[in-house]
Formats: structure tokens, sequence, C-alpha cells
């Protein structure tokens, strides 16, 4: 496959018999993910499907909780990180930037 910038992979991945994929070892690498490692996937039909480490979406659902119940030093540190900039693996429509 063609050399990409440093930080960006794209591949084609196919759904298996039980509805698995397999995500390449460059990107296992890249995003230092782990045999056993919990990821959550987040689905819209506009949007694609996103895969995010389970550990951004904990902090970020303790970052709700805390502002909810008024802990101001915990909301302004979890919140401030970007999902953007978060470590994740996006598959979208094909008429979208991955």
């Amino acid at each position: 496959m063609e050399n990409f910038p440093e930080g960006k992979f794209l591949a084609t991945v196919k759904i298996g018999p039980k509805g698995q994929i397999v995500i390449p070892k460059e990107v296992r690498d890249m995003f230092s993910l782990n045999s056993g490692d919990s990821l959550v996937l987040m689905a819209d039909k506009g949007q694609g499907i996103a895969l995010q480490p389970f550990s951004y979406v904990e902090s970020f659902w303790n970052a709700v909780n805390h502002a909810k119940n008024g802990d101001e030093e915990h909301k302004i540190c979890a919140c401030s990180r970007p999902f953007a900039r978060s470590k994740v693996a996006h598959y979208g429509r094909a008429d979208k930037r991955a």
C-alpha cells in the first residue's frame, strides 16, 4: 500500500463470517493496542463508524459526571482533549475522509 504521512494509515479490511475485522498491525502499533484491549464502537448513519479506546470514553464519561457534580478541576482537565486528537481508528463512508 502507498506510504502515508507519519501518523496516518489507510487500508481495506474485510468482515469475517462472525462479523469480525482485523485491525492491521501498523494501526495496532500506532495506537499501542493489544490483544484483549477494549474498544468502543460508535456508529452514525451519516458520519460512519469509529472505534475508540475504552480509556478515552471512560475519561470522557468521568469528566461528564464530575461536571454534573460541580467538580470544576476534573471538568476542565478531562474535557480539554478534543475527539479528533484522540486515538481513533475511523472507518467512514467512501465519500467521507477517514
